[in-house]
């Protein structure tokens, strides 16, 4: 069981390395842009708030680049998103060649791509903590580290889930990715990524919670940018949710890969 579970991981990791590969093959600098997009992401929303509009942070105990930092770690988990929503409706049809092979674990292939994604979200957030350290007396302590990472893996296990929906449904329905695609843009702004959402009316903040992205976005916010403690009854409630999609999903992939082969 163990050599069967090693396979599996070193699968999904040679799958997530080639689709990482894939995106930057036949580029002069490489891997290298996994780390110049989001630095020019983050130097271009540092000019365009600080020093254009001088915007600031309406909830902050940052003493500078407020806006910025605050910006850019909801561009960081939104994009994460945005990158396996808009890509799970086509991630059977791009692999043809393993649906067709009578022995492969299709589950696998949704988690090799969210593995490629969340590799990118790494380097985000890497980039994000040196930015942290550089313009601000921010300390990231042991504890902000450790409840940033259980916010993250609440936040994979719902994303997971919501990629096994997609592409099952992606499989048998080609607009699904049109529509994806299309909801994105909605999802950018009604998750608080370029907005404080305690500054908004009741109403409005209280729609925008319901948005499953605002959850991971604000907690971050709370707990490593502005200090305090991880809310652990929302985090209860986000988890439930998380296992629910993630848990239904793999079972809606599972009923639904037998038609595989005759779509793709």
């Amino acid at each position: 069981m163990i050599n069967a579970i090693n396979n599996k991981a070193i699968l999904v990791f040679s799958l997530a390395f080639r689709d990482i590969r894939s995106r930057y093959k036949g580029s002069v600098l490489g891997w290298l842009w996994t780390l110049i997009t989001p630095m020019v992401m983050l130097v271009v929303y540092t000019f365009i708030f600080e020093f254009v509009f001088k915007s600031r942070w309406s909830e902050s105990s940052l003493s500078g680049y407020d806006f910025s930092i605050n910006l850019f770690i909801g561009m960081i988990i939104f994009s994460f998103f945005s990158e396996c929503f808009t890509r799970a409706p086509s991630y059977i049809h791009a692999n043809t060649n393993y649906v067709k092979k009578i022995v492969f674990n299709l589950e696998i292939i949704p988690i090799s791509y969210f593995v490629s994604a969340f590799f990118h979200l790494l380097t985000g957030l890497l980039i994000w903590f040196v930015m942290i350290q550089i313009v601000s007396d921010l300390t990231v302590t042991l504890y902000k580290f450790f409840s940033l990472i259980l916010v993250l893996v609440s936040f994979s296990i719902m994303t997971l889930g919501v990629g096994y929906y997609l592409s099952a449904f992606g499989a048998f329905i080609r607009d699904t990715n049109q529509i994806c695609t299309s909801l994105t843009t909605l999802l950018l702004f009604i998750s608080p990524v370029f907005y404080d959402s305690s500054a908004l009316p009741v109403r409005v903040s209280n729609i925008i919670l319901l948005n499953p992205i605002s959850y991971p976005i604000l907690e971050i916010r709370s707990v490593l940018l502005n200090g305090r403690s991880l809310d652990f009854d929302a985090f209860l409630v986000y988890n439930l949710f998380g296992i629910t999609i993630f848990l239904t999903g793999v079972v809606f992939f599972r009923h639904m890969k037998k038609g595989f082969i005759d779509v793709v």
